[in-house]
């Protein structure tokens, strides 16, 4: 519980110091959140542009047609008129028209101005380079300004990064003079708002319909005369950030030129608000927008600077469809990171196991694409501005304190996995050691023997005695206590360490003889095994303060290699052993196996852990398992050894001697049962040879009988009696085929015993089926004849080549089809067919014959086995012909099935393509 407890509240702890980190880079690094703004108005990519703006632009088209600019005003008067003919909703013109000209072209464009009745001119507010300051207004020519429906100021904020996101939504200069931005009085001239009508409150102003959030950044001024409390105002220092659809280029844009020209049809600005400004990048005005670092396949960043008359549609855009970005509160943005900080601590804890980093790889990456998907989505859906820099700050301090707390907790454990090793190691090694003094006694012949280790300053130490009392070192070397020496030489040996060095010293005394130099060496290198073991011990518990984790890891693995070597021979003893080795539990869950157990039961040895050992030897004999509770229980609770003979079936049925035995804890068989080992001696070929001398039992008593008897008989009668020279042909022929009987019976059955035992070597080629069929069928065709049997061929012509002996396979063909034809009646049909099966090639053969009975399906392929059937009592026949069709499937990898409905009977010989 304490422990749950301590791992809670560290990665609660975690999780706060990761969100506490994030916010505050949040705070102190507003590039990085500003950058992440651009890209995700990149990441959302170009909008629709509005069908209510549309923008005339002073472009280089019209700068060739009317020469350079600024132009004639009676141009730009011209203009209005055309614009104003369409009874647009408002016209702002985003031109500086300060200095005087002609005074008809400077009248011409204030009447235009003052007849078309919603013209929005604009003013710039200008301040000293040298200081910033004083500030004052580049305003219209004063008979402009008086025509005008409204004055708006065309300045723009601009980051330190150079790109224009935000506009004061009014500005003064050092007289007091307050001016608000362009696109909020083309918008006010446009609905036919009155001045008074705006209100404006420190976080947002109302514009008739619209409510546009603002962002006030500095102290409030009063504006106004001191005494005339009537007449001051307040000015806010408020800005509104601006939402670009796309690049320079986005919006409706006419030329200039085109629109003096008549090109461009009045409906194009009717009902609209319709811009006048400069394009031509000869003439500046422009301005970094966000799509100024889009990247390219560089990946160096591009993009063309906007015109100003550009982000002043876009301001005015943003205000038509109320597109203003919402900031996240500092109290969401801090449960933000927190939430991601948690998500990464869960992603980590969850990618454990096999292929751990691979795993946290993915997962961290699965949560920054989350991040990044969740802060898009809140952007262009919800039009917020997430705070992306707090959530991967907090999502890296997490995943850095993870596995910084990861590496804590692993230390740790192996500083108490060490422990618990070093324990059980010191009892093992105290056996060893005193085990190892009595064996270097027993070789050397000696009355006693002391192992000591040399440590620091020179200084030893006894680790291992053997015999009479403990050795003693005194100035003059080793001896014996004065009452037990009888004048015998000590023999000290020194131990080498792993490196060449002296690890220790070897004492023999008493011996009976001194021990030859390869017997010291013996005795040196049994007691050098265990020596620095106990040094590194002793070097290890004299160390108090804590170590590093690699020394962690360094301990902890050598330590667990000297455990494990003591086991390693003795799993690889019984690995190498043999015979089938298996142990399993009480429960008889099968906890070892070797690799014959795996190579016989057709399997791998890791897949043979945790399997029912009872139940896997029934289901290898294919027996019943109930019997295995009986066999458990005898073993388990009878603690009797079970021993008996087992058939592993398969396409090759093995015999086993089977042992069983329960294992207990106490070496006289007593005690707790801690298992059961099980073994299996493979007498197959002890059967196999009684099955081959019963065979040829069978063979010469009851096969061959037949001929030879019938070869005695005419024989005798040829060599007594003189016999009319037709029945003496008769009788040679007869005596010639069954002597050819007898012959063909002893080559199959040879052919079959070298199959069987594996002498029979395969020589493989790659063989075209449909080629070896018609081959085969060409030399069986002349059989058929002469029984009046068709051999029809259904042979596909995409039939893969196979890798096999092609006489073997032949010859299994051949006798497929012969004891079609034999076993067929008259004037019936055989059909030979090939065909691609899964991963190799079936050839069936399938005649008209009487068919197989049902109960002997199953021993069809047996030696010497014929059907015993009326209608084939004068066909001749071994019994070996389709054994050999078996032996020859299987050698190759393959088969060989029958199936038969009573009427006729389809054998299909299946081959493998690489040939088993």
């Amino acid at each position: 519980m304490r422990a749950h407890l301590a791992n809670t509240v560290s990665l609660a702890a975690i999780v706060v110091v990761s969100a506490l980190f994030g916010t505050f880079v949040w705070w102190r690094a507003p590039g990085i959140d500003q950058y992440m703004r651009d890209w995700m108005i990149q990441a959302r990519g170009p909008l629709s542009p509005p069908d209510d703006i549309a923008i005339v632009a002073i472009d280089e088209p019209s700068i060739a047609r009317f020469g350079r600019f600024p132009w004639p005003r009676a141009l730009s008067a011209r203009a209005i008129d055309v614009i104003v003919a369409a009874q647009p909703k408002a016209i702002g013109v985003d031109v500086l028209y300060v200095d005087p000209t002609s005074e008809a072209d400077d009248d011409a464009l204030a009447r235009s101005i003052q007849q078309a009745g919603n013209v929005v001119v604009a003013a710039q507010l200008i301040a000293s380079p040298a200081t910033g300051g004083p500030a004052n207004w580049l305003l219209p020519l004063p008979a402009i300004e008086r025509a005008a429906a409204a004055v708006g100021h065309v300045n723009v904020s601009t980051e330190t990064d150079g790109i224009a996101r935000q506009i004061l939504i009014r500005v003064a200069d050092d007289q007091g003079r307050a001016i608000r931005a362009m696109a909020v009085e083309i918008i006010r001239i446009g609905d036919g708002i009155a001045d008074q009508s705006l209100a404006e409150t420190p976080r947002r102003l109302l514009l008739g319909s619209h409510v546009i959030p603002v962002e006030t950044i500095a102290p409030s001024l009063v504006i106004g005369a001191q005494g005339a409390e009537s007449s001051t105002q307040t000015l806010r220092a408020a800005r509104m950030t601006i939402d670009y659809i796309g690049p320079a280029g986005s919006y409706r844009t006419y030329s200039f030129a085109d629109v003096l020209g008549g090109r461009i049809p009045s409906a194009r600005f009717r009902g609209k608000y319709v811009l006048v400004g400069a394009t031509a990048a000869s003439l500046g005005d422009r301005l970094a927008s966000p799509f100024i670092h889009q990247e390219d396949a560089g990946p160096s960043q591009h993009g063309s600077w906007m015109p100003g008359v550009e982000v002043l549609a876009n301001t005015l855009n943003t205000i038509l469809r109320s597109r203003f970005y919402s900031e996240t509160p500092d109290w969401l943005a801090f449960l933000c990171g927190a939430l991601v900080a948690a998500l990464t601590l869960f992603a980590m804890t969850m990618a454990q196991g096999r292929h751990e980093t691979i795993k946290q790889i993915g997962v961290l990456a699965a949560v920054i694409v989350l991040i990044l998907l969740a802060g898009y989505l809140a952007f262009t859906r919800f039009l917020v501005f997430p705070p992306l820099t707090l959530s991967l700050v907090s999502f890296a301090s997490a995943g850095v304190f993870g596995l910084l707390r990861k590496s804590l907790v692993a230390s740790t454990q192996l500083d108490r996995s060490i422990e618990d090793i070093q324990r059980a190691e010191e009892s093992l090694n105290a056996m060893s050691l005193g085990s190892a003094a009595e064996s270097i006694a027993r070789l050397a012949e000696a009355e006693a023997v002391a192992i000591y280790t040399l440590r620091e300053g020179g200084r030893i130490r006894l680790v291992a005695a053997h015999g009479i009392a403990i050795l003693r070192k005194g100035s003059g070397g080793f001896a014996l206590p004065p009452d037990n020496n009888h004048g015998r030489e000590l023999v000290v040996i020194p131990i080498e360490g792993s490196c060449g060095s002296n690890a220790g010293t070897l004492v023999i005394a008493r011996a009976a003889r001194v021990p030859s130099i390869e017997i010291q060496q013996l005795c040196a290198a049994i007691a050098g095994s265990l020596v620095e073991v106990r040094a590194e011990e002793e070097k290890s518990s004299r160390w108090w303060w804590p170590r590093g984790l690699a020394w962690k890891a360094r301990s902890l693995s050598d330590l667990n290699g000297r455990i494990v070597d003591r086991a390693k021979f003795v799993d690889l003893a019984m690995r190498s052993v043999e015979d089938i080795l298996i142990i399993a539990g009480v429960d008889g869950r099968i906890t070892f196996a070797n690799r014959r157990a795996a190579a016989v039961l057709d399997s791998s040895e890791q897949a043979l852990r945790g399997r029912d050992l009872l139940g896997l030897l029934a289901e290898a004999e294919q027996s019943a398992p109930e019997a295995g509770r009986d066999v458990l229980v005898r073993l388990v609770v009878d603690r009797a050894k079970i021993e008996r003979e087992i058939i592993i079936g398969g396409a090759r049925p093995r015999h086993f001697t089977l042992r069983m035995a329960a294992v207990c804890s106490g070496e006289d068989g007593r005690g707790a049962v801690r298992g059961i080992v099980a073994s299996l001696s493979d007498i197959t070929r002890q059967h196999e040879l009684q099955q081959t001398k019963n065979d040829v039992m069978a063979l010469v008593s009851h096969e061959m009988r037949t001929p030879l008897t019938a070869i005695q008989g005419m024989s005798e009668l040829l060599a007594q009696f003189e016999l009319d020279p037709e029945r003496s042909r008769e009788m040679s022929i007869a005596i010639h085929d069954e002597a050819k009987r007898l012959t063909h019976m002893i080559n199959q059955y040879l052919d079959i015993t070298r199959l069987e035992s594996g002498a029979t070597v395969l020589r493989r080629a790659a063989v075209r089926i449909e080629a070896l069929v018609e081959r085969t069928l060409l030399m069986l065709d002349p059989l058929a004849s002469e029984r009046g049997i068709r051999l029809t061929r259904h042979l596909d012509s995409n039939v893969t080549p196979v890798i096999a002996d092609g006489d073997l396979l032949s010859r299994a063909i051949s006798n497929l089809v012969s004891n079609a034809v034999k076993y067929s009646p008259p004037k019936t049909e055989v059909v030979i067919s090939a065909r691609n099966v899964a991963n190799g090639v079936a050839i069936e053969v399938a005649d008209r014959g009487y068919g197989i009975p049902e109960d002997s399906l199953n021993r069809i392929f047996e030696k010497f086995y014929r059907v015993p059937r009326v209608q084939d009592v004068d066909v001749p026949g071994t019994g070996l012909g389709l054994a050999l069709v078996r032996e020859i499937a299987e050698l190759h990898g393959g088969s060989v099935a029958v199936r038969s409905s009573g009427a006729g009977s389809v054998f299909t010989l299946w081959v493998p393509c690489s040939g088993g």
